[in-house]
Order: structure tokens, then sequence, then C-alpha cells
């Protein structure tokens, strides 16, 4: 996918914008538009998978702590 044009970023927020601007920068939203789902779906399933992973982590996080500061 590619970048969002430049003049979408560089153009002051103030002041007269051309046509073809406006145009590009309308045609970038569509299109990024057109990817949200993809991305959302993709995030989903990424969301199941770390949970272990996660879980893991904690759970040698919490190992470790006990060994440098033991409770008591």
């Amino acid at each position: 996918m590619p970048p969002c044009s430049k003049e979408a970023s560089t153009t002051p927020a103030a002041g007269a914008v051309e046509a073809g601007t406006t145009a590009r920068w309308l045609d970038d939203a569509r299109r990024l538009d057109r990817h949200a789902p993809r991305v959302d779906r993709g995030l989903a399933h990424a969301r199941p998978a770390s949970t272990p992973l996660n879980s893991a982590l904690l759970t040698t996080v919490d190992r470790v702590l006990r060994q440098i500061a033991p409770a008591g």
C-alpha cells in the first residue's frame, strides 16, 4: 500500500488548497478505508495468539522477581 500523499502532511490548515490536492486526499482516504476491515481482522486474529505468550511472560517475570526479592 503506497503512503499517503506528502501534501496532506505539509499543507497548512488555513488557506487555499488546489482541487488536485483535495482529490488526492480523498483518494488516499478512500484507499485507507478499504483496508480497514482487513486490518481489523488481522488484529482480531493476532489477539488470541498473543494471550498465551502474555501469560507465559507474566509467569516468568513473577518467578524472576520472587528470586530477586523473596517474600518474608
